[in-house]
């Protein structure tokens, strides 16, 4: 993998990031970022994790007495660390809710990130799968992405909740690149449960899998390597695909640019 000449560190990931507002399909959705020092919506985000990967997939993680799943980089609240999340406005409550999430990584070393030491040690990766990693892969070409999340629940047909998961899930692409293209990072690290795997994996994602395990059952999980740029025209080319395409580089801000620069 060749060095990439345009990363930098940012002193906040944040800065980085556009808010922004979409309608999709009728329904109000807002892409932003999560403060550390915005302590409820951290809480809201941290809700949401545990219903995701506590309650629902049934993965062995703490929860506070408060019903939050959280660990020591919630808490640290490292410059390198950021959490983003997509809202839905119900309009007849004026209110937002968050739908999904995700926490991103901008390493400047194998030590910075969560594969090469919480999984490692918690024996979900192997240790000759950080070794390959540090061997093939310059970290700082790499966005890590942990607790992806997107909510899940019924709605009656007419509730003006319905959001749609798909789009929510876009939306939190769409965070992704914008950091990609702020940073000059191409490649994306991620541990991904089950059903997040078979989206990846029938969504026109180009990426490669470098571990799994017991994916045929709920608390099953992989780690995949994405390439942001073969996605983005492989998603792009794909039948009825340029929907999906338009919201993952919605908050771009020169898609010509990003794509010409990571690619020279």
């Amino acid at each position: 993998m060749q060095e990439n000449k345009l990363t930098h560190f940012p002193s906040s990931i944040t800065d980085l990031f556009p808010s922004r507002d979409f309608i999709e399909q009728g329904q109000h959705y807002c892409v932003s970022s999560i403060p550390w020092d915005d302590v409820e919506r951290q809480k809201e985000y941290q809700k949401l994790r545990t219903d995701v990967f506590v309650e629902q997939l049934g993965w062995d993680l703490p929860v506070t007495d408060e019903g939050c799943e959280c660990d020591h980089y919630d808490r640290d609240r490292l410059s390198h660390v950021a959490c983003f999340g997509v809202y839905g406005r119900i309009e007849m409550r004026q209110t937002q809710q968050l739908l999904g999430g995700t926490r991103l990584f901008l390493p400047s070393s194998w030590e910075e990130t969560m594969i090469c030491t919480d999984f490692v040690q918690a024996g979900m990766v192997p240790t000759e799968i950080c070794v390959l990693l540090q061997e093939r892969y310059n970290v700082q070409m790499l966005i890590e992405l942990t607790r992806l999340c997107v909510r899940r629940y019924k709605v009656k047909k007419g509730d003006e909740r319905s959001f749609a998961a798909d789009v929510v899930r876009d939306l939190i692409y769409a965070a992704v690149y914008a950091i990609a293209e702020g940073t000059g990072r191409p490649f994306a690290l991620a541990m991904v449960d089950a059903l997040c795997w078979r989206v990846i994996k029938h969504s026109h994602f180009h990426f490669q899998l470098l571990h799994s395990h017991q994916l045929h059952m709920r608390q099953g999980y992989a780690l995949v390597l994405i390439d942001l740029i073969q996605t983005l025209y492989m998603v792009r080319e794909a039948r009825d695909g340029e929907s999906r395409f338009n919201r993952m580089i919605a908050l771009l801000k020169n898609r010509d640019l990003f794509l010409k620069s990571i690619l020279s």
